[in-house]
């Protein structure tokens, strides 16, 4: 069965504090989801935790730029071995180590998906200089399935590469301008998830690869359909 998109959506949430902030959203006919927080903040890096219909994702990529204002991206992952909620509106929670000053999270949802990486996920992060080198993150290993990358940056909108795919992108800014960006891409062996961002402004980026569920198997009692 191959991996296939469902649906997206997002949310923003300016000032964070360190409560939890939830949204309500249907996460269609799936079985694995992603979910990306973005954030900026003018003194330190934060971390952040997710979770959806009250299961708690899994960290699977992060980091933050590390200079100036600090801008970080964490990819979370649908738990291994755990049924996904039916589709219908479940709710999405984030919580903050300590106050942001705006934060972009959201997800992208699945059908087809074994709850497992397919390679080696990539993280990278750029600072604002003239000619700012554009988020690429590289992933390796990819066997057959879809890579999925976001970007945050403090400035305008970042740019896909031509043969990716966006799916979502929001921006908070109320405190200090941040933009997340998500994307999709299929390749085999491998690739990087490339975004344009502008001159001068922080990023981080990551990308997370997964792959479809494996074969089932049925035993008839006198032979196995494969």
């Amino acid at each position: 069965m191959a991996v296939a998109f469902v649906t997206s959506n997002s949310a923003i949430v300016p000032d964070t504090g360190t409560g939890d902030h939830t949204s309500s959203f249907d996460a269609g006919s799936a079985d694995f989801m992603i979910g990306i927080v973005g954030y900026t903040h003018g003194a330190a890096a934060r971390t952040a935790t997710m979770s959806f219909n009250n299961t708690g994702l899994v960290s699977v990529a992060s980091i933050s730029s590390p200079t100036t204002t600090f801008t970080g991206i964490t990819l979370f992952k649908w738990p291994d071995n755990t049924s996904f909620p039916a589709a219908g509106a479940h709710n999405l929670t984030v919580a903050m180590s300590a106050n942001a000053d705006d934060m972009v999270y959201g997800f992208m949802s699945f059908s087809g998906c074994h709850a497992v990486q397919d390679g080696t996920p990539d993280t990278s992060t750029g600072i604002p200089i003239a000619g700012t080198p554009q988020p690429a993150p590289s992933v390796t290993g990819v066997t057959d399935g879809i890579v999925v990358g976001a970007v945050c940056d403090n400035a305008a909108a970042a740019s896909v590469s031509p043969g990716d795919t966006e799916r979502w992108e929001n921006t908070s800014a109320t405190n200090n301008q941040t933009t997340v960006n998500v994307e999709t891409a299929t390749f085999v062996g491998s690739g990087t998830m490339d975004w344009t961002c502008a001159n001068f402004v922080n990023w981080a980026a990551a990308a997370f690869p997964i792959k479809p569920a494996a074969a089932s198997s049925v035993n008839s009692g006198f032979f196995m359909v494969m």
